[in-house]
């Protein structure tokens, strides 16, 4: 496992397949487009545009409690959730000043191994 992975994608796929049947269909929307957007990585507003959220709290909200869930579920205390999901990334241009979700690799595995996306 690489050093900054919290998670192997064995772990994510134990979580994931735990939470499937609860897991309203937005979270699942929204690992669905993490997952497909460009070299997975998007912002939040982008998220939220393409699940249908009104806006980036919206996803802030609802992916952090998805977040929340898979930590609980794999013993992980963090401080901001969301970081099992995906790394920040600060964009390195000048022009957008939005944070970058990086979709972790080992998540993104774990979906393809489930069949998700």
């Amino acid at each position: 496992m690489a050093s900054d992975s919290l998670a192997t994608s064995k772990e994510y796929k134990a979580a994931l397949s735990l939470l499937e049947d609860e897991m309203p269909l937005k979270h699942r929307l929204m690992l669905e487009a993490h997952y497909r957007a460009p070299r997975r990585r998007l912002t939040a507003r982008k998220l939220a545009e393409k699940v249908g959220y009104g806006s980036f709290g919206a996803v802030n909200l609802q992916y952090g409690t998805l977040a929340r869930k898979i930590c609980d579920i794999l013993g992980l205390r963090l401080e901001y959730h969301v970081l099992v999901l995906a790394k920040f990334v600060t964009p390195k241009n000048g022009l957008d000043r939005e944070i970058l979700w990086v979709m972790r690799p080992e998540l993104a595995r774990a979906l393809e191994e489930l069949r998700w996306v």
